[in-house]
């Protein structure tokens, strides 16, 4: 197996830095989606069981969320569990500490922090930790360090992954732990531990967001066509989270193969009864070149994968986990077409098309631009995928007023100084303080730590990434390479 050399380990560590600090410079709390996830933390950490009925008080109203599933009189988040696992983790502990100094109960101030850190530890830092998987994968599958680590930020900050790292939502994580089973899986050389550690990353994938089953069953495919020796060992690593996902969903909704979408509250239903609906070409265009919401519209960047995909097929190294790659990306597209809510609700990108984002910079990514003048072109194009997405981040992925024109609507509002205001965690929408508590909904580095306002705040979040991304330059100046270790090769 590849090892990364010492440059290579810091380089990677500097994208970590820099894009966790991007992803934590800005906070939106969001509305159902994400209150929906903060209950179910909420309810696993102070209660210890997973229903959420105390935070639903008005179903029929929908007030604090109404992305719920109901079973057997109680009421649950209709979110796969994998994404509070972090939350949990880190909000069980902290919440207990707290208490004994607040037995009362903690002020709206130390709720908002908390739920903050809840984001980023949930979504934040699986971006992060994203950017730099995908450089070491894409540094032993050959790439220079520059392209590397433009590819890596690319995909973490030119892409929606970026505005939706802003907000508890699980495609962010279920995008890194896809990244993570890949750096286990496709480069040459992989031995049996490897494996065991693509089938938990594909596990845990699956556990966190309902679209990456079609990743983790494409995965299984791929190790399939390249050893089938190692079958057992992907699904020996897969066998825990998949023993979670079967005990979680058995637990509340009396079935291990019954997801929480089966009990969706009535409003997300289709006339059949369902959140399926048979997909249309129309609907397949439209999640990726609708003007202004499609995902090759947002992030033209991307437009590479479909040369990527056919050059792959003249790279016998490579050939495989394109065509792996491109069908796991056109099942992901076929699903999300074909459900009742296909176009992502109130929010500005197709978001159930995330998890797929990762297979698509993948086909780019290890193409060899040689072309000087397609290089300018993708960087421009980059640059301009990144300003938009810091819109979305700068004023919230759910700007309900966007629906057409998300990104250039949240660029005006971003030079206005604009931020979406969003609800908050648990029932403070009946605080006599909520108009105060709302100000809170959404903020940045600029605003919390220099007291700024509007566009103003920007400023130090684009100076603190400039001195990161000098510092990334720097590292890149360094000689890096990679070198044989004396692991098992079982290609």
């Amino acid at each position: 197996m590849k090892i990364l050399s010492t440059p290579d380990r810091k380089t990677a560590c500097w994208l970590f830095v820099l894009v966790l600090f991007a992803c934590g410079a800005f906070f939106n709390h969001g509305t159902w989606h994400q209150s929906s996830r903060y209950d179910a933390v909420y309810a696993l950490s102070e209660d210890g069981r997973p229903e959420i009925d105390r935070f639903i008080p008005y179903p029929q109203h929908n007030f604090n969320t109404g992305d719920w599933a109901s079973y057997n009189g109680h009421f649950y988040s209709n979110k796969a569990p994998g994404n509070f696992l972090p939350g949990v983790i880190f909000y069980a502990p902290a919440y207990r500490i707290l208490t004994w100094f607040y037995p009362d109960g903690l002020p709206y101030q130390w709720d908002i922090a908390l739920a903050y850190l809840i984001n980023l530890v949930s979504s934040g830092i699986w971006t992060a930790i994203g950017a730099a998987a995908f450089y070491r994968l894409l540094r032993r599958l050959g790439r220079t360090p520059a392209a590397a680590v433009g590819w890596s930020l690319a995909l973490t900050l030119a892409t929606p992954l970026w505005p939706y790292s802003t907000q508890l939502w699980g495609a962010p994580m279920a995008a890194a732990c896809e990244i993570l089973a890949m750096n286990c899986l496709i480069p040459a050389g992989t031995g049996r531990q490897s494996y065991r550690w693509g089938g938990m990353w594909c596990g845990l994938a699956a556990l966190t967001d309902y679209m990456a089953f079609a990743f983790a069953a494409g995965m299984l495919l791929f190790v399939a066509l390249r050893d089938r020796r190692m079958i057992v060992d992907f699904l020996l690593g897969s066998l825990p989270f998949a023993l979670l996902f079967a005990g979680y969903h058995w637990y509340c909704f009396g079935s291990p193969f019954r997801p929480a979408t089966a009990f969706n509250n009535p409003v997300f239903l289709s006339e059949s009864g369902g959140i399926a609906e048979m997909p249309s070409l129309s609907r397949i265009f439209k999640l990726w070149f609708a003007p202004g919401r499609g995902i090759f519209t947002q992030t033209p960047l991307l437009l590479a994968a479909w040369v990527g995909w056919y050059a792959c097929r003249r790279k016998p190294e490579l050939r495989t986990a394109g065509m792996v790659t491109l069908g796991i990306f056109l099942t992901m597209t076929l699903i999300n077409a074909g459900f009742n809510g296909w176009h992502g609700g109130e929010t500005s990108s197709p978001r159930y098309l995330i998890p797929a984002l990762p297979l698509a910079a993948f086909a780019g990514a290890v193409t060899d631009w040689k072309n000087r003048t397609l290089r300018t072109t993708m960087i421009v194009l980059g640059v301009l995928s990144f300003t938009g997405m810091m819109g979305l981040a700068f004023t919230s992925p759910m700007d309900v007023q966007a629906q057409t024109f998300p990104i250039l609507h949240s660029l005006w509002m971003m030079a206005n100084g604009a931020i979406f205001a969003c609800n908050l965690p648990r029932l403070y929408g009946t605080s006599p303080q909520w108009e105060t508590i709302r100000e809170y909904s959404s903020f940045n580095f600029g605003t919390i730590a220099f007291d700024l306002t509007g566009t103003a705040s920007l400023l130090p979040i684009l100076l603190v990434l400039a001195i990161l991304g000098t510092v990334l330059y720097v590292t890149l100046q360094k000689p890096a390479g990679v070198h044989n270790s004396d692991g098992p090769d079982h290609n």
